[in-house]
């Protein structure tokens, strides 16, 4: 049997592994569903396949709300990637037959037709990214325009290739904000969370100037979950994602971790005022008493955990991470709602 026959046979095993499953727990059998159950098949992450066993294991309903958390936190990236990559194909076929136009118009020099070639070259790279194909982009309109300078009367199919040029633009631009966005909260997700921190870094060291990251994680969530539903505990990340927002500079950075962790990356702030702006953060939620909009029921309150973290001449972006989550780990361990420092595990 050859490889590919292999690969067939495995990859429609999945599929019927992953239909058994929706079956199995009465879930909705959609499209995104589906890409969930199989990649749990496939053993895609052991994070995702931890969360979907407990979650068996407890034997708690894998609700849509809950399902569509899943994808997002688990599968979304992935297909995010490979809309990235047909926008390149699209883009690479476009400027193939821009090519073609512009040449059997004798309406094109040979500097151009080399711009276009090497754009052309580059989207047709495995390894093109969101960042990349937006780079090739503008050097393709930017090249077009000053052709379209020099001659001022381009056919129509000209004209045409270029406005979807721009349209290939727009939808990218709308995907690189998608794929640096957590969809719930608004806020940035851990792909951009882990770029923006390695930049701080670099802008710390280079300035001379501190950089903190604080860490938060709201309090027996998974038992408010449990209680309440997903869907009620989704409103109340969101209020949380809401409320850390309004308290923190225009120059930090907010990002949903993942579940019901966040973090705040704050460049040019001592630690003194880190500490504080955590305080207040986590004083505001603690005094919130939440209510159920739909139904009026009280849901109490919550409170956060919270791990702080300066960095460090010469640590890594992981090292400045762990210390700040194992800070709130401490933070956990010491009885929770309250904040901690990394350096020597001071409580504030």
């Amino acid at each position: 049997m050859s490889s590919t026959d292999k690969a067939y046979k495995k990859n429609v095993a999945h599929a019927e592994q992953a239909l058994q499953l929706l079956q199995k727990h009465a879930i909705i059998p959609d499209e995104k569903n589906f890409a969930l159950w199989k990649a749990y098949a496939e053993g895609h992450s052991a994070e995702l396949i931890n969360e979907i066993n407990y979650n068996i294991t407890l034997k708690k309903p894998f609700t849509q709300p809950y399902c569509k958390d899943l994808y997002n936190r688990f599968i979304k990236s992935d297909h995010d990637m490979d809309e990235v990559s047909e926008i390149s194909h699209r883009l690479e076929k476009q400027l193939t037959n821009l090519l073609e136009t512009l040449s059997s118009a004798g309406k094109i020099n040979g500097t151009h037709t080399e711009n276009l070639k090497t754009a052309r070259t580059a989207l047709n790279s495995t390894s093109i990214t969101a960042d990349g194909i937006k780079s090739v982009l503008d050097e393709v309109i930017s090249a077009t325009q000053e052709m379209i300078k020099k001659n001022a009367r381009l056919d129509t199919q000209l004209k045409q290739s270029t406005k979807h040029v721009a349209m290939l633009n727009e939808d990218l631009g709308i995907l690189r904000i998608q794929a640096d966005t957590d969809s719930l909260t608004g806020l940035a997700n851990r792909r951009y969370l882990w770029k923006e921190l390695e930049h701080s870094i670099k802008i710390s060291v280079s300035m001379k100037k501190p950089l903190c990251v604080l860490v938060f994680d709201i309090d027996h969530f998974k038992h408010f979950n449990d209680t309440y539903g997903h869907l009620v505990g989704d409103q109340v990340i969101k209020f949380l994602a809401r409320t850390i927002s309004s308290e923190i500079k225009k120059t930090d950075t907010a990002a949903r971790f993942g579940g019901d962790e966040f973090t705040v990356i704050l460049p040019n702030t001592s630690i003194k005022s880190a500490m504080s702006r955590a305080n207040k953060i986590r004083k505001i939620i603690g005094a919130k008493k939440l209510v159920n909009k739909s139904t009026g029921e009280s849901l109490g309150k919550i409170t956060l955990s919270i791990g702080a973290a300066i960095y460090r001449e010469g640590e890594t972006s992981d090292d400045l991470f762990d210390r700040a989550d194992t800070a709130l780990f401490a933070s956990k361990t010491a009885g929770r709602n309250r904040v901690m420092l990394a350096a020597d595990v001071i409580q504030y």
